[in-house]
């Protein structure tokens, strides 16, 4: 979307206090009006300290495949560097494929694929949405840094610029395993037995650090500490899926 600018805040802002009630003092004055038409106030578009124009992604991918009469296989690698259009958020996922087929004898063959894959994600503390969520809050009359360059406090509490840079990190380390075993057994030459075991894991990690700062008025005065004290957490979960499938299939034409 696009947001009005401060001059434009300003006017409607006050018109709907003055449609409201004709008699109403306007909370910005003449005076206070000026200042933010002439530029001596900022206009802000919170939007930019949240989300790039643009985002680097790097990805390499090796694989190797081969076999012979009774044996193929295949094994692969890949390492991706995402940027998000969002930004202090980063993604980067490993993974490495493995399949091996066996013909043991004229009657069963075997196999096996793996996938294990490790993702590791880095995103404020406070998550995307928080910031996102008061950057359409906070006005655009409001700006994130004093005159003196110190972290600028929007009635008493956080503005967006706020959460996404000193609020905390917070990381995710994801690991995933996901295996089949198959099996084909030929009892006759139009009845086949075939089995599947498969075998899902998940193991997640996420630890956030939310730190303590201060912001301030325009005076350059500490209004209040943000995360007071220093906090932490962690979570970890870890889950498993196993599935197992037997079908006997018949094949005859009559």
């Amino acid at each position: 979307p696009k947001f009005v600018d401060a001059p434009q805040f300003v006017d409607l802002y006050n018109q709907a206090q003055l449609n409201d009630n004709p008699n109403a003092q306007v909370k910005f004055t003449p005076e206070l009006a000026e200042k933010y038409k002439s530029g001596a106030l900022p206009s802000t578009n919170w939007i930019p300290y949240i989300l790039d124009n643009r985002a680097m992604q790097n990805q390499h991918n090796l694989s190797v495949s081969g076999g012979s009469e009774n044996v193929d296989y295949f094994v692969s690698g890949g390492y991706l560097n995402q940027g998000g259009l969002i930004k202090n958020v980063e993604y980067k996922r490993y993974n490495t494929r493995g399949n091996v087929n066996v013909q043991v004898s004229k009657r069963l063959k075997l196999g096996v694929n793996t996938v294990l894959t490790k993702e590791d994600k880095q995103q404020p503390a406070y998550g995307i949405g928080n910031a996102l969520q008061w950057s359409y809050i906070v006005p655009v009359t409001e700006y994130p840094y004093t005159k003196g360059g110190n972290d600028r406090s929007y009635r008493g509490g956080a503005q967006p610029n706020d959460i996404m840079t000193k609020g905390g990190v917070s990381n995710e380390n994801l690991n995933t395993i996901n295996t089949n075993f198959l099996a084909e057994f030929k009892i006759l030459d139009n009845l086949v037995l075939n089995g599947t075991y498969s075998y899902n894991y998940t193991n997640s990690f996420t630890s956030a650090f939310f730190s303590r700062h201060p912001l301030y008025n325009d005076d350059e005065q500490i209004v209040v500490y943000v995360n007071d004290p220093n906090s932490a957490s962690k979570v970890n979960y870890a889950q498993s899926h196993p599935t197992g499938i037997i079908t006997l299939n018949y094949n005859n034409t009559f």
